[in-house]
C-alpha cells in the first residue's frame, strides 16, 4: 500500500475518533430521559437510519452538520479534535462584565446547566474539590456572602469605591438568587470528596478584614451579618461531615477530607461515567472549563495524591479529629467577630 493511501486511512481514521468523541460529549450533556438519535435525527433534519451511521461511525459528518452540533450544545471544534493533545490545553471561558449583570447570570448559568447534567444522570457521578478557598456551591447556600464575593471582585478589577451595601443595592437579586439556588440543589445531588485545609478559610477572612478596616461597609451590622453567615456555614459544612451524607435519606455520599499540605489553587474535578471534567477557579467568581483528557487524568493523579496526604474528618470514625477540626476554624471566625464587635 502506498504512503499516500496510508495517510489518507490514518487521516480518515483520526476524524473518525473525533466524530465517535464528538458523539460521546453530547450524549454527556444531554438529559438521560432523551435518546441521543433521536436528538441528531431532530438536529440534523436526518433519519433516524442516517442518524445512527454518523453515531456509530459509519458516516462522516459533513462540516456544516459539525458546527450545527457545536453551536446548539456550545462546544469548540478545536477542543474535541485536540482533546488528546499533549502540547496544548483547550478551555471554555466566558468573561463577565459587572457593568452588565446579564453577563454575571449567563456565567451563573452555565455552571447551573453543567452540574444539573451531571447531577440527573444515571451514570457513575463524583465531585471532587480541593478548597482553597471556600466553594462556590456552598457559598451560594449563603447569598449575602456571594454578592460579598461579587463586591470583591468588581472592586478588584474596577476600583469602585462603593460601599457593600450600594454595591448589593444596585443588584438584580431576584434572578441572581434564583441562580444561587440551582447551583446549590444540583451541588445537593453529586456525591462529593472535598479536600480542604484549616487555612481553606483564611482568604474570606483576610478579604474581610482588608474591606471592614478599609471603611467598605456602611453599617457594623452588615460586617457582624456576614461573619454570622459564614459561621452558619461552616456549621452546615460540619452538618455534612457529621452525617457523611448530604441528604436525609443517606443517599448522597459527602468525604470531606483535611489536607496536611497546601492545596496551592482550587480546582473541581467532575466525573459523569466516563466523561471527565476540570474547572479551575480564576479571580473570585469566573472560571474555566476544560475536558482535555491529559489534564484530567494528570488532575484527578494530584488530586489522589492529596488525598493520601489527607485526614478522612467525615463519618462516623472521624469524631475526635472533625471536632478540632471544626474548633480551630470556627475559633477564627469567632474572634474576628468580637474584634469587630468591639471596634
Amino acid at each position: 500500500m502506498n504512503t499516500y493511501i496510508c495517510g489518507c486511512l490514518i487521516f480518515y481514521k483520526n476524524i473518525m475518533e473525533d466524530q465517535v468523541r464528538l458523539f460521546e460529549i453530547v450524549k454527556s450533556k444531554i438529559p438521560n430521559k432523551l435518546s441521543l438519535v433521536d436528538e441528531i435525527e431532530d438536529l440534523l433534519g436526518l433519519s433516524k437510519e442516517s442518524a445512527y451511521r454518523r453515531i456509530r461511525g459509519e458516516k462522516l459528518l459533513s462540516f456544516a452538520e459539525w458546527k450545527i452540533i457545536c453551536e446548539k450544545y456550545h462546544l469548540s471544534i478545536d477542543e474535541i479534535i485536540n482533546s488528546k493533545s499533549e502540547k496544548g490545553v483547550l478551555f471554555q471561558y466566558n468573561p463577565v462584565d459587572i457593568s452588565n449583570i446579564e453577563s454575571y447570570i449567563a456565567c451563573l448559568k452555565r455552571l447551573v446547566n453543567f452540574m444539573e447534567v451531571v447531577a440527573a444522570s444515571s451514570y457513575e457521578k463524583e465531585l471532587i474539590f480541593s478548597a482553597l478557598d471556600i466553594p462556590v456551591y456552598h457559598i451560594c447556600k449563603y447569598p449575602d456572602l456571594a454578592f460579598f464575593k461579587l463586591f470583591i471582585w468588581n472592586d478588584t478589577l474596577n476600583s469602585n469605591s462603593a460601599s457593600f451595601e450600594k454595591f448589593c443595592d444596585g443588584l438584580q437579586k431576584n434572578e441572581i438568587l434564583s441562580v444561587y439556588e440551582q447551583i446549590h440543589h444540583a451541588y445537593i445531588n453529586i456525591p462529593s470528596i472535598e479536600i480542604c485545609t484549616e487555612q481553606t478559610i483564611d482568604i474570606f477572612l483576610r478579604e474581610f478584614v482588608f474591606y471592614f478596616e478599609t471603611g467598605r461597609f456602611e453599617n457594623k451590622d452588615t460586617a457582624l451579618f456576614l461573619l454570622d453567615r459564614f459561621l452558619t456555614l461552616i456549621e452546615s459544612l460540619k452538618k455534612y461531615a457529621d452525617n457523611g451524607y448530604k441528604d436525609n435519606n443517606r443517599e448522597i455520599p459527602f468525604l470531606l477530607y483535611s489536607c496536611s499540605v497546601d492545596l496551592e489553587n482550587s480546582f473541581m474535578l467532575m466525573k459523569n461515567g466516563d466523561q471527565k471534567y476540570c474547572v479551575l477557579d480564576l479571580y473570585a467568581i469566573s472560571r474555566i472549563f476544560t475536558d482535555n483528557h491529559l489534564l484530567c487524568t494528570e488532575t484527578g493523579k494530584w488530586m489522589n495524591n492529596l488525598i493520601a496526604k489527607s485526614i478522612m474528618i467525615s463519618g462516623t470514625g472521624a469524631f475526635k479529629e472533625r471536632l478540632r477540626f471544626f474548633q480551630a476554624i470556627s475559633k477564627k471566625i469567632e474572634a474576628l467577630i468580637e474584634k469587630v464587635s468591639l471596634s
